[in-house]
């Protein structure tokens, strides 16, 4: 028979898989199954059961972020740090990666101050952790500064968070994989500061901004190639968006099909929606800047695999497109969003919202 340790953390592994692969009630359930079983532990295993509550609150805060439920995600992280207290309990790598969760969390809310605020404790917490043990750690905080600064226009904050990730040298715990996922999170950035720094300058000067393009698309390739050997198949993915986002800019019209068909493929073998929703809306906006593609029918097969009501990610997926038609003068389809949007009854408070497009 199973130690009931084993089969929490079982459940737990399981839920973040889950997830990762964008099952997020699946996710849900195997935490609250943990819980239950949590709960049966006797009293001798009191400081085993808060770690593993925490760890329950915390992958619950993750889960509701992917489900654009931030309220919720945000009580879920502050219940962590409640029960690890100000020390970081038995685990500061655990409250270091709250805290990290906290700070891309109020990102996403576009809160600037109070996430930099989550950064610097996340760093500071991460101070009291022995040299080489950090190392890891370290890495994604400043990867995940370098993401933040860019997703608010610094640019050369931005770089220089990407700087101090390269610089951190790896103790006995910086194993060969997480070397190669480093250097995947810092091309992935690269080729967004690239890609965005291209966007800007496209007004004043196109031949700089051709060349930022081809420059991300170097990076965004080399990250690609990484994940492959590494075997990270989402992060392959959502790589492949980024590439046929820019080669689509570049006019690549064969190349950027080609990678859209093998994002496409990867993310049915997953079966995860929010993947394969991101990947129709790219398809979306292919074939609205050609007009003649082999996504003709994206949007119907959007439709199809958004939910009947409306969640906040669903409609913010449509009010995208639906701009994009707009500007492209495209009536006919225009009409087809916007009945549909009429018939999900957007959840309330997200009207007139527009998301960034999806990023790493």
């Amino acid at each position: 028979m199973p130690d009931i340790h084993d089969e929490i953390e079982v459940l737990l592994r399981q839920a973040e898989q889950a997830a990762r692969d964008g099952h997020q009630g699946q996710a849900l359930g195997n935490l609250d199954a943990a819980e239950n079983l949590i709960g049966t532990l006797p009293p001798d295993d009191n400081l085993y059961s808060r770690e593993m509550t925490i760890k329950i609150w915390n992958n619950r805060g993750i889960v509701f972020k992917n489900m654009e439920n931030f309220d919720e995600s945000a009580a879920c992280f502050s219940n962590a740090l409640k029960l690890l207290g100000e020390d970081g309990g038995l685990n500061p790598k655990l409250k270091v990666g709250v805290h990290l969760n906290l700070a891309n969390l109020m990102s996403r809310k576009r809160q600037y101050n109070s996430a930099l605020e989550h950064f610097q404790q996340a760093l500071d917490s991460a101070s009291i952790l022995q040299e080489g043990e950090d190392s890891d750690i370290k890495c994604k905080i400043h990867n995940n500064l370098a993401l933040f600064y860019c997703n608010f226009g610094e640019r050369d904050k931005a770089q220089a968070e990407l700087d101090k990730c390269l610089e951190i040298k790896g103790g006995d715990e910086f194993h060969i994989d997480f070397e190669r996922e480093r250097r995947g999170w810092i091309r992935t950035n690269l080729g967004l500061i690239h890609s965005e720094l291209a966007d800007e300058r496209e007004l004043s000067d196109e031949a700089e901004a051709e060349a930022l393009r081809r420059a991300a698309l170097g990076f965004f390739r080399e990250a690609l190639d990484i994940y492959q050997h590494i075997g990270y198949s989402m992060m392959q993915a959502r790589i492949m968006l980024n590439i046929a986002a820019v080669e689509r800019r570049l006019g690549l019209k064969k190349e950027a099909i080609e990678i859209l068909i093998l994002a496409r493929a990867i993310a049915d073998k997953l079966h995860s929606e929010r993947l394969q929703a991101m990947v129709l809306e790219k398809c979306i906006n292919f074939h609205l800047t050609y007009g003649s593609s082999p996504f003709a029918g994206a949007l119907d097969e959007l439709f199809a695999l958004l939910p009947k009501r409306l969640d906040p990610f669903a409609e913010r997926t449509l009010r995208r497109i639906e701009d994009k038609a707009r500007r492209a003068g495209q009536v006919e389809l225009l009409k087809k969003i916007r009945r549909r949007l009429r018939s999900g009854e957007p959840t309330e408070g997200t009207k007139g919202q527009v998301d960034e497009p999806c990023k790493l």
